[in-house]
């Protein structure tokens, strides 16, 4: 028993340990550590706090304050006069030359002060400014949420891109491994047949510079394979990501959603509003119309009314601590309606009004900017859909038809009507065929998530 369970704990350890990762799994990886994707959470969560500090500026605002002082030479010292004089004063003199010693009428300043207040500011009139500043920031908090939306399904489109790509390319270089093996087969024909004289030495040049092109081939791929890799490594985090790690996909059929469609379609779709950046500039004009609406009602003249109470302490006794506090008491409540405004600060009230203006035009022209950049990568992205997938039907055509020569040759080679170089170089010409149609499924697959993601299509 203890051996199956052991063996059990074996055989799981190592399922765990060879588990691929799924474009899912991939994406929640990114969800999680993607920087792109943080900055932009946190954009949200201090868009957040902006809009509760505007609605917080609706609530009164109370302030506390105190101190204690000690004196070791008080101001007022203690006042003691004669008992004679204070019977002169008194207008009992007769009795002033009986009366002797000294009275004292006031010990003096204690050595302790204690000085508090609490005050209480509430705005009254302030003719809007504080509720258009709540929607200022609300039209701010719901353009960094589309932002990050946006910025979301822009990475979860890229990551697909890289899946993909990586798969196709793994398979393109299979192939040039093959291209390699048959190039480097028909060098060594050409070098035989050269040195056996039925080759000219051109002939015997011509297919070594053809197998150093596949050797140039083959380090693009490699670099390509490499930065595709790197590029998906960053997006999700993890940069110990290997290509045996990931699970590939395998269904191709989304690669052909949009075969079908209309491009006029596609372009109304895309260029509706509904996009999330669309949708985010849409707010950022809203809240510079807010924010000019602001400076309106903040123009010289226009006074803000508030009320504000206070109530203040001034004591030699600690209050509800020291015996004694109430007999001195010294506080006091005050309650007064204020008013602010401003007459002239050189023109900035003005300038201001002009600039919430401007940004309001600004942020229109990158509307109109962000619509023509939509509907350009609409266009170029459909019509490389429909080259690369006329491309994919071609080669695949192609390739068949190779294949049918191909077997051609090869029962020619049987009787003597073909050569080994004959067949290598046909081979040769499949294998080029092939790595054309994964390069153009490549870029139908740039094509079609990008299409997705400029349409606000789900990303699956």
């Amino acid at each position: 028993m203890k051996r199956l369970l052991f063996s059990f704990i074996i055989i799981l350890s190592q399922s765990l340990l060879f588990a691929s990762l799924t474009i899912e799994e991939a994406e929640e990886m990114m969800m999680r550590n993607n920087p792109s994707i943080r900055s932009a959470e946190e954009a949200v969560v201090q868009a957040g706090l902006d809009l509760k500090d505007s609605k917080a500026s609706f609530a009164p605002t109370i302030e506390l304050s105190g101190s204690m002082t000690y004196m070791t030479d008080p101001l007022i010292g203690p006042v003691i006069m004669e008992s004679s004089d204070i019977l002169s004063q008194m207008g009992l003199g007769s009795y002033a030359d009986s009366a002797s010693g000294y009275v004292t009428l006031y010990d003096g300043m204690e050595n302790t002060m204690y000085m508090g207040s609490i005050s209480l500011t509430q705005p009254l009139i302030t003719w809007g400014k504080l509720g258009k500043a709540v929607d200022l920031y609300e039209n701010i908090l719901t353009a960094q949420s589309l932002r990050k939306d946006d910025t979301v399904a822009q990475l979860k489109s890229e990551l697909r891109i890289r899946v993909w790509s990586l798969k196709y390319l793994e398979e393109m270089n299979s192939l040039i491994e093959e291209a390699s093996s048959l190039s480097t087969e028909l060098v060594d024909i050409a070098k035989s047949g050269y040195e056996n004289g039925m080759l000219l030495r051109q002939d015997w040049l011509s297919a070594e510079i053809s197998a150093l092109e596949v050797e140039v081939k083959k380090a693009e791929l490699d670099q390509n394979n490499s930065s595709v890799l790197e590029g998906l490594r960053s997006l999700i985090g993890d940069y110990t990501l290997l290509f045996d790690d990931i699970e590939m996909p395998e269904d191709e059929s989304f690669l052909y959603k949009y075969k079908d469609s209309d491009l006029d379609s596609l372009l109304q779709d895309a260029t509706n509003g509904d996009s999330n950046n669309l949708k985010a500039i849409k707010n950022l004009i809203g809240a510079y119309s807010n924010q000019k609406s602001i400076v309106e009602r903040s123009m010289y003249g226009i006074p803000d009314f508030a009320l504000q109470a206070e109530l203040s302490y001034s004591n030699s006794r600690l209050p509800f601590i020291q015996t004694g506090w109430k007999q001195k008491d010294n506080s006091s409540l005050n309650l007064s309606i204020g008013f602010k405004t401003t007459l002239w600060d050189g023109g900035k009230a003005i300038n201001n009004l002009n600039r919430a203006k401007s940004n309001i035009r600004d942020a229109e022209s990158q509307y109109d900017s962000a619509l023509s950049q939509i509907r350009s990568a609409v266009i170029s992205n459909y019509n490389g859909m429909k080259t690369n997938i006329a491309n994919i039907e071609y080669q695949s055509e192609k390739i068949e038809n190779l294949n049918s020569e191909l077997e051609n040759i090869q029962i020619g080679l049987k009787y003597g009507q073909n050569s080994v170089s004959d067949e290598k170089q046909k081979m040769l010409e499949i294998v080029e065929a092939k790595s054309n149609l994964l390069a153009s499924k490549i870029a139908l697959v740039q094509n079609v998530y990008t299409l997705d993601y400029l349409l606000g299509a789900e990303i699956l």
